[in-house]
């Protein structure tokens, strides 16, 4: 059986820096549109939505994407399920809500497109053949060993078995609460992550982690800069295949300054920025007439008396007009420690929600309540309508 692998769509993703340009809905589709040419079957881990509440058009994107799937006459069916179409999803930390609230996986599923395999094992056959996939959704990181542990996931006999998730990697993530490779359940013949952007192909002991990264670039770190795309997995040869889709090109540069002025710091972006442009025009990997994303990270010094503060971060109409330009300044100096805090915080890649529930978990403690369900309390105060039920559910 043939399953793509396609993973972290973030529909609803709109940087405000690219105006009315809409890269994660139209890359997603040319990575559906290519996934359903490959493909017995669909496995997404998770992140198709970049919020847990998307709005009504954003939603309407994700009708629209699986619609294409539902076209397709699939070689494997959804065992019990006659009618399924055999694209099997989770949610991922964007999506993510407390169980008494519905979140945009689930209305997909109650619209007859996806099947969610966060709510207990599915199986697929094709010819004789049966595949197996059991997913974890995502879950705060610490709790993703517990919620492993606890669930107790086994193989289903005379299946070929896989375990789909959506967490980071300890492995990969330098994040003491991360899960680790090794706390993944035995005994399955493939994992399948979602979550992180980066694509990785793993060995877990005698078999392979696979992680098709995202479809769309979001955190525009210097591991982002090849194609996206997808893995297409042949459970008979135990192979995989990546398969690019067209997607807008993204260059990670760094620039050195070293006492410059306000001027030379301009000329040295300048010039680097005209350098990448000559890259980009001689790739064959972009999107037909795409404008690249350029980053560019400042570091080193400014000239006495200076500090990144006082740098505008400005080039040439010019230079502007032929890509998106991002400029960061990790710059020395006397507002140093204030811009390590905020790189600090950003390298983290925990959403606010995550956050947001630690602060909550600790302040409960502190006060000594006892809450079982912590994650709902929050989903609570983050709705407007919702603070006197968190009320009720703390004198409860």
């Amino acid at each position: 059986m043939k399953l793509a692998i396609l993973s972290d769509f973030h529909l609803g993703y709109a940087p405000s820096f690219m105006g009315s340009e809409n890269d994660a809905f139209a890359q997603a589709t040319d990575a559906m549109e290519k996934a359903c040419e490959r493909a017995d079957a669909l496995l997404v881990p998770g992140d198709i939505f970049d919020s847990r509440t998307p709005t009504l058009d954003v939603m309407e994107q994700g009708i629209r994407l699986f619609s294409l799937a539902k076209e397709k006459k699939w070689g494997a069916r959804v065992e019990g399920k006659e009618k399924a179409v055999p694209v099997i999803v989770i949610h991922g930390t964007h999506e993510r809500r407390s169980q008494n609230f519905t979140n945009p996986v689930s209305v997909l599923e109650s619209a007859g497109l996806v099947v969610d395999a966060h709510r207990g094992a599915v199986v697929l056959e094709k010819e004789g053949e049966r595949v197996a996939v059991q997913g974890l959704g995502g879950v705060p990181e610490y709790l993703a060993k517990v919620a492993i542990e606890k669930i107790g996931y086994k193989p289903v006999g005379g299946a070929f078995n896989i375990f789909m998730f959506h967490q980071s990697l300890r492995e990969l993530l330098p994040d003491d609460e991360a899960l680790s490779i090794e706390d993944l359940p035995p005994g399955f013949d493939l994992y399948v992550c979602g979550h992180l952007h980066e694509r990785h192909v793993m060995k877990v002991g005698k078999t392979k982690l696979i992680i098709p990264g995202s479809t769309v670039l979001t955190q525009m770190k210097k591991d982002e800069e090849g194609a996206k795309g997808f893995y297409v997995y042949d459970t008979a040869a135990r192979s995989e295949e990546f398969v690019p889709i067209g997607s807008r090109p993204f260059f990670y540069r760094e620039v050195k300054l070293r006492g410059a002025s306000l001027a030379e710091a301009r000329k040295a972006c300048e010039e680097e920025l005209r350098a990448v442009l000559v890259e980009c025009a001689a790739g064959k990997e972009a999107r037909e007439q795409a404008k690249p994303i350029i980053r560019l990270k400042l570091t080193g010094t400014l000239a006495g008396g200076l500090s990144s503060e006082n740098l505008v971060a400005e080039v040439s109409e010019e230079l502007r007009g032929k890509a998106f330009v991002i400029i960061v300044k990790d710059l020395e100096g006397k507002d140093g420690e204030k811009i390590a805090l905020i790189r600090d915080l950003r390298e983290q890649k925990v959403s606010v929600k995550e956050l947001g529930m630690k602060m909550l978990v600790k302040r409960l403690a502190e006060n000594g309540a006892k809450l079982k369900n912590v994650e709902e309390l929050f989903d609570l105060l983050a709705d407007p309508k919702g603070a006197e039920n968190a009320f009720e559910k703390l004198k409860g």
